[in-house]
């Protein structure tokens, strides 16, 4: 049965992204059943084969002023970037976040976490978190509604 069902799933996503098929040989897991989640949500798919999105599989080299480079030598400009972290948020992201004065998270998160309703960490202008470090959950949907409140007054302040 599980089998099947991992059978199913990735038929399900290959036709999802037929327009792009290349993208499905990088995004299909080769994990069973329970183990993880097999398929995004909704509308993930749909959203990665649609003419105005780009798809790279290259490893990241290094984040810049103007986007990102990747290991192949690329230069993608960019106005935004967002690290999916799989909720892993007990402790600093796996690379190197660097704030004002050349202040790193890991000396800032030093000999403790703080930050500002788990959104915000003074000295590091533009970087906002979800559900972020000390961020107490009741497990409900009105912790996300919590957070939505609480981004645009963060997004206004000067940190």
């Amino acid at each position: 049965m599980q089998a099947d069902t991992v059978t199913e799933l990735r038929e399900y996503m290959k036709e999802k992204l037929s327009k792009k098929p290349e993208i499905a040989e990088q995004l299909t897991p080769g994990f069973a059943a329970g183990c993880r989640r097999l398929i995004p949500g909704p509308g993930y798919l749909e959203a990665l084969v649609q003419d105005n999105v780009t798809f790279h599989a290259d490893e990241l080299a290094a984040v810049n002023a103007n986007g990102i480079e990747l290991k192949n030598g690329k230069q993608i400009d960019l106005d935004i970037i967002i690290y999916a972290t799989g909720f892993n948020t007990a402790g600093v992201p796996s690379f190197e976040v660097t704030g004002k004065d050349s202040l790193t998270l890991r000396k800032r998160f030093s000999p403790y976490m703080q930050s500002y309703l788990s959104v915000a960490v003074d000295g590091f202008p533009n970087y906002f978190m979800m559900l972020g470090w000390l961020f107490v959950s009741s497990g409900t949907q009105s912790d996300l509604t919590f957070y939505f409140q609480v981004q645009t007054p963060c997004s206004e302040l000067e940190l």
